[in-house]
């Protein structure tokens, strides 16, 4: 479940004060929660990295992100340097990959990384992206931890409490896809959220269209 997901993420994190972190594929429905909940529990500063300028301005205007980077047609590394000049402190990853290792190398002393995804490697196989700068892991003794929200399946009464109140204060929002497709596309439909080729964001919803 995304909602979880991400509320289990933002536990590991412990966003503070005066802390920068940087939410990966930040405008799909798990990413835009994370977002959102960072700055809701006090986080200075939060980067999203999302595939497109619509996406990305819906993360500023609407999520309330403090920046963004359009890595389609922006340099992440160059941005990141640009947004994070104090360095990041946590990373909610979704992509994994060359995303991450770039990342890495912008890593904060002790700062903490939580997997919550590996998008660049969903599709690709044996041909799944390595991740360089690994030895960052060492150096800057960063904390990495991945996690599955079946684990935590005894929490989700108090996930369910805090992100409801938010949804209630009009603190979190999500945006819907609603696509309407027979059973044989279903796999070209959830294959288009790996790809980059989702034209709306946030969650797909497939309905099951009416026999002809």
């Amino acid at each position: 479940d995304a909602g979880l997901t991400s509320w289990i993420g933002c536990n590991i994190l412990e966003p503070k004060a005066g802390k920068t972190y940087v939410v990966t594929a930040a405008a799909s429905v798990t990413g835009a929660i994370v977002v959102q909940l960072l700055k809701a529990r006090g986080a200075t500063k939060v980067i999203g990295i999302a595939g497109g300028s619509e996406k990305c301005k819906w993360l500023k205007e609407t999520l309330g992100a403090d920046g963004v980077i359009d890595y389609k047609s922006e340099s992440v590394s160059d941005r990141l340097g640009v947004l994070c000049g104090d360095g990041i402190d946590g990373v909610y990853d979704n992509v994994g990959g060359a995303m991450l290792g770039t990342i890495l190398k912008k890593m904060n002393h002790f700062g903490t990384i939580v997997i919550g995804g590996w998008i660049s490697g969903y599709l690709n196989g044996e041909n799944t992206q390595a991740v360089e700068n690994y030895e960052m892991i060492m150096a800057r003794r960063l904390k990495v931890q991945g996690f599955l929200c079946f684990d935590h399946l005894g929490d989700s009464n108090d996930c369910w409490g805090e992100l409801g109140g938010l949804v209630q204060a009009g603190k979190m929002q999500v945006k819907e896809e609603i696509v309407e497709v027979g059973i044989e596309q279903f796999a070209k439909q959830v294959k288009r959220m790996f790809v980059g080729e989702k034209k709306n964001f946030g969650k797909l919803i497939m309905k099951i269209a009416p026999e002809p």
